[in-house]
């Protein structure tokens, strides 16, 4: 009887952390948003690199993804930010945001001056 109200609070505290997490998710999202849109492009990061962290399979955790390559490329650091577009076309293939993550890989290799490897991102 013991185990089995030991497993019955186990599951209450995994579904409300889960619960929890998901607001924190959306607050973070939205704290990484208003960095964004303020230019703070690497306080932007931090607040969404710890959504890809916590959750990695997090309902938000594509567009957090997303939003960290975003932010390299605003920063210019357009190497960083094709790498973390990719991760967003491996992690995330089925995903809204993998089309964009290419189209974004492409804009990187065009700004960056690689017309070829630009060409052969945008054919993908």
């Amino acid at each position: 009887m013991r185990k089995k109200i030991l497993l019955f609070w186990v599951t209450i505290l995994v579904l409300n952390s889960t619960f929890v997490f998901a607001q924190d998710a959306k607050s973070l999202f939205e704290l990484g948003k208003s960095y964004w849109d303020k230019g703070k492009y690497s306080q932007a990061i931090k607040e969404f690199q710890k959504i890809v962290n916590v959750n990695p399979d997090g309902e938000l955790t594509d567009d957090a993804q997303f939003w960290i390559g975003k932010s390299y490329y605003y920063q210019w650091d357009l190497k960083r930010a094709i790498i973390e577009y990719q991760k967003v076309i491996d992690k995330y293939p089925d995903r809204d945001l993998a089309d964009d993550a290419q189209r974004w890989i492409g804009d990187c290799y065009y700004f960056g001056k690689k017309y070829e490897q630009a060409t052969k991102e945008y054919q993908k």
